[in-house]
């Protein structure tokens, strides 16, 4: 989509956000070859942009690091233009990551008091647009309606060519739940030695039953037992 046939007032906020660093982390072909595979097996014949999720089995499994190095990745690669949703909504990151604190987001959203455009900000990355969480004490304090996750994704899907979900890990997933079941495919972040094979199947079937499309599992924070001075050989 051309992002000049956007209605003027559906354009993302015109406060341009910066990123501390770039946050890659690994290989940059891993997420490379991440993005290709997430993004042919969620293309859409609708010609909507196409969702892709990401969830954990535990709290501090990288998920927002990860995800957010594959929303530049598709920006780089020309699958823009691209929405980074930050939907953590007890851990939000994505507003420190591109130094935006303090903007309205996605909780302002939700509760009613902004449009989903007010609440998108460009980052000085082309063609790379964030949604932090915004003002989750308000979300809290309001009672939500259901619909409004739905018409969040909805209208994302109408003026992006691919957007990216941060969410929090499944089994806090809550009001989330409706926003991930909007996805298109869905990653779930395995910390490295921290996740039972057992308790990590059981929650990925537990993401099945609740309609949620999970299309693969990626490695996390994987410990390095080589010493650095051997690594830098190779």
């Amino acid at each position: 989509m051309n992002p000049s046939e956007v209605m003027q007032d559906t354009k993302p906020s015109s406060r341009r956000a910066s990123v501390t660093r770039e946050p890659i982390r690994g290989s940059a072909t891993d997420f490379d070859n991440l993005l290709w595979r997430l993004a042919a097996r969620a293309q859409s014949s609708t010609g909507n942009g196409t969702l892709i999720a990401m969830t954990s089995c535990c709290r501090k499994s990288g998920v927002s690091t990860a995800i957010a190095n594959l929303a530049i990745k598709a920006s780089i690669n020309h699958l823009g233009p691209v929405l980074l949703i930050d939907a953590n909504l007890h851990a939000p990151r994505q507003h420190k990551t591109f130094r935006q604190k303090g903007v309205q987001g996605l909780a302002d959203v939700l509760i009613g008091g902004l449009s989903p455009a007010e609440a998108t900000h460009e980052t000085n990355i082309p063609e790379l647009n964030i949604m932090p969480l915004g003002s989750k004490e308000s979300f809290f304090q309001s009672r939500v309606e259901p619909r409004m996750f739905q018409e969040v994704c909805v209208w994302a899907k109408l003026h992006f060519a691919t957007i990216f979900l941060d969410l929090p890990p499944i089994d806090e997933l809550h009001h989330a739940l409706m926003l991930a079941r909007q996805a298109d495919t869905c990653v779930v972040a395995i910390k490295s030695e921290s996740v039972r094979r057992e308790h990590a199947k059981s929650m990925i079937d537990q993401l099945d039953e609740d309609g949620i499309r999970v299309d693969g599992c990626i490695l996390t924070r994987k410990r390095s037992y080589t010493p650095a001075w051997i690594r830098r050989f190779f």
